[in-house]
């Protein structure tokens, strides 16, 4: 038999009917919630489910749905970006198709990104076996959770990524190591391996390279880079994932024909995910 509606001692969760807890912060918007089973209450790994992707409601009596879009920008390089240049079209044409949408932009040069060192690690097994740390690794958590919480939010995604070294510049790779969380956005199944949690959202990701180029001889480089963040992004649940790529930049005399058919391509694409 379900419970009724009771609070918890720390006045944080509303238990609901139907066996779940919900965090104070979301009741307005229980698509959004953060819930588990009441006997897994406590502990990092067996609690915390993140919600599905989809649109969330406005405020009460508003009676529209806001869309999310969230652009990680992964070069600092700024308005010379070609990678930037090819986004920007695709933004102008998703804001075309979903005016009432909101767009957050996280530019990983302008971000102070919280170390992955030792002191995260252990805030990680605290918050996984459900110990108390110090005062340091409680605050490392702390910001781990909130950059995963503003990632997590989002109903579509929009990279913007030029190859580094055949890879993703390491801006990129550190944000994607802070949000890769157990429990958060990916499980692992021991029988299955891993899960994304993330299901129900898409992601349309510029690739941009100076001399890569799909076909050509390997002296000339491999792509490290769209294999890398495919792969991550779909086993995090994001699927499917659009690939705008303009490719490559530093030789061909048709740049300027190139950059217009990548952003064609890029606006196609806002119309479509």
């Amino acid at each position: 038999m379900d419970c009724p509606v009771a609070l918890s001692a720390d006045r944080k969760w509303l238990w609901l009917p139907r066996n779940r807890w919900v965090s104070l912060p979301d009741v307005p918007s229980l698509r959004r919630h953060r819930e588990c089973n009441h006997d897994n209450f406590v502990g990092f790994r067996r609690s915390l489910r993140p919600a599905r992707g989809g649109p969330v409601r406005c405020a009460a009596g508003a009676g529209r749905e806001v869309t999310r879009l969230l652009h990680v920008k992964a070069t600092p390089t700024g308005p010379r970006s070609r990678s930037a240049a090819v986004a920007e079209a695709f933004v102008d044409a998703f804001l075309e198709c979903h005016p009432q949408a909101t767009l957050d932009v996280l530019d990983l040069s302008a971000t102070t990104l919280p170390p992955v060192g030792a002191v995260a690690v252990a805030a990680k097994k605290n918050a996984i076996s459900g110990a108390t740390g110090s005062a340091d690794e409680a605050m490392s958590w702390q910001q781990t959770r909130e950059l995963v919480r503003r990632f997590t939010d989002a109903d579509h995604y929009l990279f913007s990524v030029p190859m580094w070294n055949f890879g993703i510049p390491y801006l990129l790779k550190h944000f994607i190591d802070i949000v890769t969380q157990p429990g958060l956005t990916f499980r692992l199944d021991p029988r299955h391996g891993y899960q994304g949690l993330l299901t129900g959202r898409r992601a349309c990701v510029v690739y941009t390279s100076g001399v890569y180029t799909p076909g050509c001889p390997p002296e000339f480089g491999v792509d490290f880079q769209s294999a890398y963040l495919n792969y991550w992004l779909r086993t995090i649940g994001v699927d499917p994932v659009i690939e705008v790529a303009l490719r490559p930049t530093d030789f061909p005399r048709s740049l300027a024909a190139d950059l217009d058919r990548a952003r064609e391509d890029a606006r196609k694409a806002a119309h479509t995910i």
